[in-house]
């Protein structure tokens, strides 16, 4: 609806999309949607997509640092459903925006980097002991220390400055 709305009021203006978690969840649907050309916005008014720790991960995006081999929660999970919580599996991909999406991913944050196909019972004691490992593991909340560039620049450092310049270097109109 914000989308929406700034794009009605503000027809030239171009968008950055960006989240963390499920907030990437949300950007990542909403990059799904406009690349579809089913969204609020045309897919030429998005300027770039970065996704960090994305429950619906699954290699559509480009990697910015490592790429983990594993997959988004949401993947993993796909059709476990509890109350209030459904995993819907992978995206249908980014469409018009597949150049422009990034998508960041510290090893060992199941959120992003959970077993592939968990629930096969074939996997399920290999996902058993993953999660176990896991448990206690504070990486999903240190992408602020989590270097994607061999100079040391962390995620959060990355995706400013990202972001920052698509800004810098976005269309501008100037009126009178």
């Amino acid at each position: 609806d914000v989308v929406a709305g700034m794009h009605a009021n503000c027809p030239l203006t171009n968008f950055v999309i960006a989240g963390f978690s499920q907030g990437a969840v949300i950007a990542g649907d909403l990059a799904e949607s406009i690349g579809a050309d089913k969204g609020p916005v045309p897919a030429a008014q998005v300027l770039g997509v970065t996704l960090i720790s994305d429950g619906r991960r699954d290699g559509a995006a480009t990697a910015v640092g490592a790429a983990p081999g594993g997959v988004g929660a949401e993947v993993a999970l796909k059709g476990v459903n509890l109350p209030g919580i459904s995993m819907r599996g992978p995206r249908a991909g980014f469409g018009a925006l597949s150049d422009r999406v990034n998508t960041i991913c510290a090893p060992g944050d199941l959120i992003c980097d959970a077993p592939k196909a968990a629930m096969n019972p074939m996997n399920i004691p290999g996902s058993l002991a993953t999660l176990a490992g896991a448990f206690g593991n504070p990486v999903h909340s240190m992408y602020n220390g989590f270097a994607v560039a061999p100079d040391g620049t962390t995620a959060t450092q990355w995706t400013e400055r990202w972001a920052a310049d698509l800004v810098e270097k976005a269309p501008h109109f100037f009126g009178g």
